[in-house]
């Protein structure tokens, strides 16, 4: 293939002829061939000198080649069948053809015209490319190359080397890779990064800095020094010769902008290294001026609420790992302490409350960071006081913490306790209202939902009490109302729940009634223990009482029903004259309308003026004498 080339420009006569003369100066080449390796190898230098070759080129990995232009055949020496992965057999020979086959597709066409040159014009060649090894590898070859030429200067053989590089072609890869990346760091870093030789004149500048402080790099001094603050000239200097000598730094300094302001910057001065000889200063800076203009004013502002946290009424604190590392003096006032530092709330706090207030604080994440919760705590003087806390999860120096703020609650609790016992108690006896005793009552109900249980509900009302309040004066009838309601207390025992629903009436739940007969004796003892006189100031009083009852379920199975129906009892039992009891019967709803329904009728009669008298006369049975007249409406 290639072979044709090179001697389209020799004739065929010409060719016969150099095969005369290529016999001669075959005996004269002066790369080994197989001939002249058997003809020297007779003494034991030239053997030696034949080793260290091999040797020689097995650790260099170059291998040697001979071409016979004529025959077309090459030989190889050992170190050429390794790099090109083949196996040294008898009778192999390889053509300039069958060594194209090697020669990577893509760098082919370039191998075959320095080769072209070096035939045609006898300049030798040097040239790198790609190889298919017979496993499929590619490796990476420097090819060296020059023809020789018969007296007619005929190119009739080649010779050369062929070495392997493809590690070093690694190596020169993994040096530009690394190179490109280490430029990309240096220019493309957002922070400025500065490269100074040992006396602080600058080597290398990335834009990032540039643009920081404002200049080209044509504007740059020689020296950092111009650059930065007088204030900060000394103590820069110092860092860097500390830099210079091999101990990296950290400082912070100022330097001044083009433009006149200065500008904050964080610097890091890390000593530039090589072969152990220290070389020049590798400077990151970046620009904390905004950083620290913020910083400023957090302090001021600090400086300016933390007087406000000091003179708060509210309590202030910080907690780290379950201590306490701030308290202000309203929190140590309110917990009764010098100071809370370094003490453990959690110990503070009343144990029956610490389980909660654990829960409460572990509960606490940065998704979820506040809560707020009340807890009760025992103050040095041993005194309990209720606490309502908020409580942040922050950041405090770095570490988790937790904020918040105390206030003290005990009074504002003490009041809403007094408000809730006021709304279901009545004030001048402390026994339950109304109110209370109906929710009482609808609990008894569905407690008893079932039907198999009875309980009774009674009314009391005190006779004639209107007409000693009226005489004796109201302060009089309300120690007599207090005096009662202890009574009536000592009376039920735990038998059942008491209330006062109005001003001389109290109402009576008992919890177990399943006989009526039971119930009613209750109510007799009730009735019976009225009738012991009452001491009032230096007055002995007797008083009696009526009382009504509804039993669940027979006489109804709500609130409203029941305590109707014993109303309804008792009007029935103050007929009946005084210390009387009486159980509700369906009858009473009709005698209770008719009642209703006469003084209605009368209303109404009034009204329409339907009312008129009659006059009859009032006689002797016996004499029939006329005696008077009666009036009848």
């Amino acid at each position: 293939m290639f072979k044709n080339s090179f001697f389209s420009f020799m004739s065929h006569s010409d060719q016969n002829k150099n095969k005369e003369d290529n016999k001669i100066k075959n005996s004269e080449k002066p790369i080994l061939s197989s001939n002249s390796i058997h003809q020297i190898s007779s003494t034991e230098s030239t053997r030696k000198s034949l080793d260290s070759l091999i040797h020689a080129q097995r650790v260099s990995k170059l291998g040697n080649w001979d071409y016979d232009i004529v025959t077309d055949r090459a030989y190889w020496s050992d170190q050429m069948y390794r790099i090109f992965g083949l196996e040294k057999m008898a009778g192999f020979f390889m053509s300039f053809e069958k060594f194209l086959d090697f020669v990577h597709p893509h760098d082919r066409e370039n191998y075959s015209s320095h080769v072209r040159k070096t035939i045609e014009h006898g300049i030798p060649y040097d040239v790198e490319f790609r190889i298919i090894r017979l496993d499929g590898t590619e490796s990476f070859v420097r090819g060296q190359g020059e023809a020789l030429f018969d007296s007619h200067k005929k190119p009739v053989r080649m010779i050369g080397t062929i070495q392997d590089i493809t590690q070093q072609i690694q190596m020169w890869k993994a040096v530009k890779e690394s190179e490109q990346q280490y430029k990309a760091l240096f220019h493309q870093n957002p922070d400025g990064v500065v490269l100074f030789d040992l006396q602080g004149n600058f080597i290398d500048i990335n834009s990032s800095f540039m643009k920081m402080i404002g200049y080209t790099s044509e504007e740059f001094p020689a020296r950092f020094m111009p650059l930065v603050s007088n204030e900060h000239i000394m103590e820069t200097c110092e860092f860097f010769r500390r830099a210079a000598e091999g101990e990296p730094q950290h400082y912070y300094t100022v330097v001044i902008h083009k433009n006149g302001h200065p500008i904050d910057l964080s610097v890091t001065n890390v000593p530039t290294v090589i072969d152990e000889q220290i070389m020049g200063v590798y400077a990151i800076i970046k620009d904390i001026t905004k950083r620290r203009r913020i910083e400023l004013a957090l302090r001021e502002a600090e400086g300016k609420y933390r007087s406000l946290v000091e003179e708060s009424s509210i309590g202030v604190f910080i907690i780290q790992d379950d201590i306490c590392v701030y308290s202000n003096s309203s929190l140590n006032k309110m917990w009764g302490y010098d100071t809370l530092e370094g003490r453990s709330l959690l110990e503070i706090i009343v144990p029956e409350d610490r389980s909660f207030v654990k829960s409460k604080l572990s509960a606490l994440t940065f998704e979820n960071p506040s809560t707020h919760y009340e807890c009760r705590i025992v103050k040095s003087d041993n005194s309990i006081v209720i606490l309502e806390i908020h409580t942040n999860l922050t950041i405090y120096n770095g570490k988790p913490a937790r904020t918040g703020m105390m206030v003290d609650i005990t009074e504002k609790k003490q009041a809403e306790d007094l408000n809730k016992y006021l709304a279901y108690h009545d004030p001048l006896t402390a026994l339950p209202n109304r109110r209370l005793f109906e929710n009482t009552l609808e609990e008894k109900i569905a407690e008893f939902s079932d039907g198999n249980q009875n309980f009774a509900v009674m009314y009391l009302d005190i006779n004639r009490f209107n007409y000693l309040n009226e005489t004796m004066g109201p302060t009089f009838g309300d120690y007599l109302l207090t005096k009662i309601a202890e009574r009536l207390k000592d009376s039920m025992e735990e038998n059942g729940f008491i209330a006062r629903v109005g001003g001389d009436k109290f109402a009576l739940l008992l919890h177990n009634s399943q006989k009526v007969e039971t119930t009613v004796e209750f109510a007799q003892r009730i009735t019976g223990s009225m009738e012991k006189p009452f001491w009032v100031g230096d007055y002995e009083l007797y008083v009696t009482a009526s009382i009504g009852i509804s039993i669940y379920p027979v006489d109804g199975t709500d609130t409203e029903t029941l305590q109707k129906n014993a109303e309804i009892a008792l009007h029935q039992a103050k007929e009946y004259g005084k210390s009387k009891c009486q159980v509700y019967t369906p009858s009473m709803n009709i005698e209770s309308f008719k009642m209703f329904r006469l003084e209605n009728d009368l209303r109404k009669a009034l009204e329409r003026e339907e009312l008129f008298l009659e006059y009859q006369p009032r006689c002797d049975g016996k004499t029939g004498k006329i005696l008077g007249v009666e009036a009848v409406v």
